[in-house]
């Protein structure tokens, strides 16, 4: 069986910050924050690509927009435990693969050279991670001897804290691009990095999820 790895963009918050759906802002165009991240998850061969949702409008809206993606929406089985939950609910929906991808919604700036310089380091090494100026960015990516840890990590800081106890053994990929440092958690964070207005929240719908 060839070597495979998954992805996973985490979209389950509640973007309380941003004041919207972090996941729909737009990147460039008609190009949300989640579908820019799916495009370069799939160009890069990560299968499948898992999106976390929470069990609520926003999830619908992010679900209708990936429609046109060959991409898995779930939801957040344990949204207690924040980014850890997505962990766990990705590594549940990815039938046990050799490695996993991680990047918050909110951490749109990645493309497919890094990924792909990502899982070649995991080849050698538990987990790997673009080095921006001596810091660690996003996206990550851990091989599936982490695995236990990050579905038990929840209480100890959760994949942060993971990255920080296997130190030195995270390979890095050195990386000239600053964004990949940046969390877009709040309008000022979008007006900086885009220019543009937070658009306004979306009504709520009439249409009830399923499930």
């Amino acid at each position: 069986m060839s070597w495979r790895a998954a992805g996973l963009i985490a979209a389950a918050g509640s973007s309380a910050r941003m004041g919207t759906c972090k996941a729909l802002l737009p990147y460039a165009g008609a190009t949300t924050f989640v579908e820019r991240i799916a495009q370069v998850f799939l160009a890069a061969g990560l299968d499948p690509v898992i999106v976390t949702v929470p069990p609520d409008d926003d999830g619908l809206r992010v679900e209708q927009a990936l429609a046109h993606l060959p991409v898995v929406c779930a939801t957040n089985e344990l949204p207690e435990d924040g980014l850890s939950g997505s962990v766990v609910t990705a590594l549940r929906h990815a039938a046990e693969p050799d490695a996993l991808v991680l990047t918050p919604v909110d951490c749109p700036f990645l493309d497919v050279e890094l990924v792909r310089s990502l899982l070649l380091l995991l080849r050698t090494a538990p987990a790997s991670a673009p080095e921006i100026d001596g810091a660690r960015g996003h996206p990550v990516a851990f091989s599936r001897a982490t695995f236990e840890l990050l579905l038990t990590c929840a209480n100890r800081g959760g994949p942060r804290a993971v990255l920080d106890a296997l130190g030195a053994d995270v390979a890095m990929v050195p990386w000239s691009d600053r964004n990949a440092l940046e969390d877009v958690d709040t309008p000022e964070d979008y007006q900086r990095l885009f220019g543009l207005s937070v658009p306004p929240p979306a009504p709520p719908s009439a249409t009830r999820r399923r499930g």
